[in-house]
């Protein structure tokens, strides 16, 4: 457990929907009653594209968490993996969430 208090950093991983946000308090609760400390949040599926109402629509709900977790957790680094319009699958998809996650 040493080794993981001071040595590790973690990394969470979330959705911007209610029931997730709400359950990061007690992910980072317990985390902490560990001593273990987060240091960075991924926000995985955010809409970036509002192309079509069924997207402007999920992109207006995300916002209000969005807005939450940026507030709540100003602290950490935060990155937002936008919702990609195929799955990520073969290395061009990987090296395009890669490019993302550590710009």
């Amino acid at each position: 457990m040493e080794f993981l208090r001071d040595r590790v950093g973690f990394t969470l991983v979330t959705i911007a929907e209610a029931l997730a946000v709400e359950q990061l308090e007690s992910i980072f609760s317990e985390l902490n009653d560990y001593g273990l400390k987060v240091q960075q949040l991924i926000i995985n599926n955010v809409v970036k594209d509002d192309s079509s109402e069924f997207l402007r629509t999920k992109a207006r709900q995300q916002r209000n968490h969005l807005e939450l977790i940026y507030k709540r957790y100003a602290n950490l680094r935060i990155v937002e993996l936008p919702l990609f319009s195929q799955e990520v699958k073969g290395l061009d998809r990987l090296q395009e969430v890669a490019r993302v996650l550590f710009e």
